[in-house]
C-alpha cells in the first residue's frame, strides 16, 4: 500500500491537532495515517472515502466467490 508521507502524523500530533480539526480535514478529503511509536495504528477519513472501501471491498468478495464457482463447477 502506498501512503503519502504528508498524510502521517503522529498520536500526539493527531491530539495538538485535535478531534474536531481532524474530523473538517476528513470531511474535506484528507486522509491521515496515524502512527504509534513509528507504526501505522489508525487511519482517519472522511465517510465517502469509507463507504467506497466498504463497496470496494463487497465487489471484491463477490469477484472471489464467482471465481470460486466457476473453479468448482467448470
Amino acid at each position: 500500500m502506498k501512503v503519502d508521507t504528508e498524510a502521517l502524523i503522529s498520536v500526539s500530533d493527531a491530539n495538538k491537532m485535535g478531534v474536531s480539526a481532524l474530523i473538517r480535514e476528513a470531511e474535506a478529503g484528507h486522509e491521515y495515517v496515524v502512527l504509534r511509536n513509528n507504526r501505522p495504528v489508525a487511519v482517519v477519513v472522511g465517510m465517502d472515502r469509507f463507504e467506497e472501501l466498504q463497496r470496494l471491498q463487497d465487489d471484491l468478495t463477490d469477484v472471489a466467490l464467482a471465481a470460486a464457482r466457476m473453479l468448482t463447477t467448470g
